[in-house]
């Protein structure tokens, strides 16, 4: 019998103190009929945004091809406290339900969905009932800089800060949070919205800094969006006179550096040497950038463990005054987590060089590798969809060719604790094919982990050398790629910690979309409804000529061949935009959406 899986849509905001031991009273997923996993494969539950589709994939084809992309004209839903939308067919297997607004905050939702209207299904399993929960709604307001708005004019500040919420908030809802207040005046705030709704950029405006020390007083209170929550936290305003360290924090990645924070913009043109030092070792040689009213301090060598940064009198602030006394502060160098990472950002690799993808890691032995193939002939439909580096939808044009984990500690690298160069050459691991893109996905496990906790004894990873090829599961795949998924024991307040298997999610993964060509496209569209078109060498950059450029509609309907001229260029002349251009040269593939 097959395995019901869940599908877990978990929309956690990584910075927000949720108190996650308070969870709902959602059903046992054990307590489900498992007779259901011959229908469904993987559906909708967990902790879910509230603007999330609800999601069913059954286990084989229920409709044929002229209903995807169709509302359903049965009802299959039904939702209490009762939800109003369109359930979609996105292809043979999956249904999609579209609630017409945002659901509420917190609530618990029960759902039948209706079997029986599909398949002929013993009577026991004619609904399929089972709750998801949408995200609590919470908030975290954090304080960025106090700055000039004009480095040499001190009298004039501005408080600068973010504001996170933990779902989609309106932006006038979050507007109303916060208040400020300096010696009984109200403060303007002025805000940028991003983020999906969830991060919420704030200025505090016309912050007065006089001659004596005074405070900006905030005040957060959720009630606008349905939060039983305060907060207030006092930002101090030093004197004019003042020029003196504020904070300091610890930048681990992707360089290690100290940023200290002054309450005036520092000097540009001074020498820090010997002003700042690290440790006990006074002659370590430091690097340093100085950025408004903050100096970044390079150490030449990955600090670790807390250490004591020392800084003297003689640092001048922009109007070349000193600051009168010396300080010291206490920091803290952690270990790098484990992490890993691509390089570069392009999504094109010249053929010469193969398709050898590099890329680093830190405090691990070893990766996951997840190779999934987006075939030549289906790269019209994926680009209706996406950029050449984009994700979304893949399991419609392609579908996963390798996954294999690689061994990192056997490679001669003798500081897995710092981050190390590596690479992979797919032509090693699968039979490429030219015009095809290949999506490269990296992941880890804790046993993977050289991070050192306290207890635990380093041991040898056991590498299981064995490979999955020109794997076919729809459904896995799906799974794999458009959702974050949660092992079960998934504790959200330890998501931050190497030593606890939380830190270990899908959210670590990396990937990257490569293609293997020579071929360089740009297209500019004129006001006079021509396309030009440009083909360039990649390795050299020079114009290639008679190289055949094919023009589709969105419909992925051929509307014209070019050819390059001796300049590489080619002109589309037509008062309708093109949707994508492939340029051909043998077996070489350029493609591009317009």
């Amino acid at each position: 019998m097959k395995q019901l899986r869940v599908l877990l849509l978990v929309f956690l905001s990584t910075t927000l103190l949720i108190d996650c031991k308070k969870k709902a009273d959602l059903p046992n997923t054990a307590q489900i009929n498992p007779a259901f996993g011959e229908y469904i494969s993987t559906y909708t539950a967990g902790v879910v945004s509230s603007s999330s589709p609800i999601r069913i994939i059954l286990t084989k084809e229920a409709i044929d091809s002229t209903s995807i992309g169709q509302e359903t004209s049965v009802k299959l839903f039904e939702f209490s406290p009762s939800l109003k939308g369109k359930t979609t067919w996105l292809d043979r297997r999956t249904l999609e339900f579209k609630p017409e607004t945002r659901m509420t905050s917190g609530q618990v939702y029960s759902v039948a969905f209706k079997l029986s209207k599909l398949f002929e299904v013993p009577k026991e399993l004619a609904s399929f009932e089972y709750s998801f929960q949408i995200m609590p709604q919470h908030f975290e307001l954090t304080i960025d800089n106090v700055k000039p708005y004009v480095k040499t004019e001190l009298k004039r500040q501005k408080i600068e800060g973010t504001l996170l919420t933990a779902d989609y908030a309106e932006n006038e809802a979050v507007e109303k949070i916060v208040s400020a207040l300096q010696e009984g005046k109200n403060l303007k705030i002025n805000w940028q919205h991003g983020g999906e709704g969830k991060q919420h950029a704030f200025v505090i405006e016309d912050v007065a800094r006089k001659e004596e020390a005074s405070s900006v007083l905030l005040s957060a209170n959720g009630n606008a969006i349905g939060v039983d929550r305060t907060e207030e936290e006092k930002v101090e305003v030093p004197s004019l006179s003042d020029f003196k360290l504020t904070t300091t924090k610890v930048i681990q990645n992707p360089n290690q550096y100290v940023v200290l924070q002054f309450s005036d913009p520092i000097k540009e043109k001074q020498q820090l040497l010997g002003l700042i030092t690290i440790g006990e070792d006074r002659n370590l040689t430091l690097d340093f950038d100085i950025h408004d009213n903050e100096i970044w301090v390079y150490p030449p060598i990955r600090q670790a463990g807390t250490k004591t940064i020392y800084l003297e009198a003689g640092i001048r602030n922009i109007n070349d005054y000193k600051m009168k006394q010396a300080a010291t502060t206490e920091v803290l160098f952690e270990q790098l987590k484990p992490e890993v990472r691509f390089l570069g950002k392009g999504s094109i690799l010249p053929s010469t060089e193969g398709l050898v993808l590099p890329f680093e890691a830190v405090n691990l032995k070893a990766v996951d590798v997840s190779i999934n193939k987006i075939y030549e002939s289906n790269i019209l439909q994926f680009l209706q969809n996406n950029r050449i580096n984009g994700s979304s939808e893949l399991h419609r044009v392609g579908k996963n060719v390798l996954k294999k984990t690689i061994q990192l500690d056997n490679t001669g690298i003798t500081d897995l604790g710092k981050w190390n160069r590596f690479t992979l050459d797919l032509a090693k691991l699968l039979n490429t094919e030219p015009g095809a893109i290949y999506q490269i996905s990296l992941k880890f496990k804790k046993k993977y982990s050289a991070y050192l906790c306290e207890g635990e004894t380093e041991t040898e990873v056991d590498i299981d050398d064995s490979e999955e090829t020109e794997y076919s599961g729809y459904r896995e795949y799906y799974y794999e790629n458009d959702y974050d998924y949660y092992d079960g024991d998934y504790d959200w307040n330890e998501r931050d910690n190497p030593c606890n298997t939380s830190y270990y999610s899908s959210s670590r993964k990396v990937q990257k979309n490569v293609l293997a060509s020579d071929l360089g496209l740009i297209a500019k569209r004129g006001d006079d409804g021509t396309t030009s078109v440009f083909v360039t060498d990649l390795k050299t950059t020079a114009p290639l000529s008679g190289i055949a450029v094919e023009v589709y509609d969105f419909q992925q309907q051929l509307l014209s061949t070019l050819t390059t001229d001796s300049e590489g260029k080619a002109i589309y002349n037509s008062k309708a935009s093109p949707f994508a251009l492939i340029a051909k040269n043998g077996a070489q593939r350029g493609y591009m959406r317009v």
